[in-house]
């Protein structure tokens, strides 16, 4: 008798069997002994579906969820995962439908370019992704360091913010990606961190101006797990003396871990952007594992030697060891990550050449000080360093 398959939404309802399906594939691709208890600390399923809804795709047989497949969409760049299958149901071409579906999704947005993060060691991953059009690139780096109180530096928490400061902050952050890769928004994201309370956005200031963020999910129930700040994504503006805000923002990061009761400090970096790469090994960073990023098209995007930027993008959540996490079987329940995209060399130089003409929005609510504090509206003192 032949199976009845489904591709359709994920509903509210499938949260908790989409959810144990998630575990317990990446815990049976590890070789996990416990997969029933694995991953108890952290959630990718119901964070994602609550993010965007319309984005979450069910594989459904004879009626049971049997897998599930997240999109999401940064402005003009698009992602997926983690995409998983039941482990009973395995290469039986269940993943090949739904990411057939979630590639119609995607290519609906009509977004830019699109990308993931998978597992390097795994022509079956990096084959299935092929067919779809994504092509390997460079590697990317998941790294972490131990969360100790480091030295002193002035950053603002979205959180402390009044509805009214967090709409012209979260534009702020807008105006920033797009000086990076024409279009790049966030925007979802820093929202989905603050009404799921998942975490926290910290903000860099000059003067009046946004300087660089961070969004960071924190502890249990978050994507990050247990005594754990993951830097989801963090972004410095080009216009700045990178390097050194790049930095200033690390330190922001791992603040608002140790504030927070958190132990370790995780983020991920592409070993295209050398520059970042290299000042988080400076920082105390090692590397835990490596991936690579996969591009549709077979462009850099915003993985440039010259951009401050922390992501996976796209990133098997299995491939984060710290926690022993595991991700799904080779051909079906291939599981990707917060993913990359691509642009064209032509629209590289065109965004360039756009950024050096474009102002960046004046905020009024940017706050000077030493480490987390309660928000208050700027009172500029230009005694003050500017970076």
């Amino acid at each position: 008798m032949t199976a009845d398959r489904l591709i359709r939404p994920l509903r509210d309802a499938d949260l908790a069997a989409a959810s144990a399906i998630c575990r317990r594939a990446f815990a049976t691709f590890m070789r996990v002994p416990d997969t029933q208890t694995f991953w108890a600390d952290r959630e990718y399923v119901r964070t994602r579906w609550r993010t965007d809804p319309d984005a979450a795709l069910a594989a459904e047989v004879n009626g049971a969820v049997v897998g599930s497949n997240f999109a999401t969409k940064w402005g003009n760049f698009a992602f997926f995962g983690p995409l998983t299958v039941t482990p009973e149901l395995w290469n039986q071409g269940i993943a090949q439908q739904l990411m057939t579906a979630t590639m119609e999704l995607i290519d609906s947005w009509n977004v830019t370019a699109a990308g993931l993060f998978t597992f390097a060691h795994s022509p079956g991953h990096i084959h299935l992704y092929q067919k779809l059009g994504f092509w390997p690139r460079f590697l990317t780096g998941l790294l972490a360091k131990t969360a100790t109180e480091p030295a002193a530096v002035s950053f603002t928490r979205l959180s402390q913010a009044s509805a009214a400061e967090r709409t012209g902050l979260i534009d702020a952050c807008r105006a920033l990606t797009d000086d990076i890769y024409d279009g790049l928004d966030v925007s979802a994201e820093i929202r989905s961190v603050h009404t799921q309370q998942l975490g926290d956005t910290v903000l860099l200031c000059s003067g009046d101006s946004l300087d660089a963020f961070a969004v960071c999910h924190l502890g249990t129930g978050a994507e990050a797990g247990a005594d754990t700040c993951y830097v989801k994504f963090a972004a410095v503006s080009p216009r700045t003396y990178a390097e050194r805000v790049f930095g200033q923002l690390l330190d922001a990061c791992e603040t608002l871990a140790v504030h927070q009761g958190m132990r370790r400090v995780e983020a991920g970096v592409n070993l295209n952007r050398g520059r970042a790469y290299q000042s988080m090994l400076r920082r105390g960073f090692t590397a835990e594992s490596y991936g690579v990023s996969m591009h549709r098209p077979d462009a850099p995007a915003y993985n440039r030697p010259d951009t401050y930027v922390s992501t996976t993008c796209g990133d098997q959540p299995g491939q984060r060891p710290s926690a022993g996490r595991a991700a799904a079987s080779q051909s079906s329940s291939r599981s990707t990550h917060r993913s990359y995209s691509s642009v064209s060399p032509m629209a590289s130089a065109a965004r360039a050449s756009a950024a050096t003409q474009r102002r960046k929005p004046r905020l009024g609510w940017c706050e000077y000080g030493t480490g987390p504090k309660p928000f208050q509206p700027l009172r500029r003192n230009w005694s003050r360093p500017r970076w």
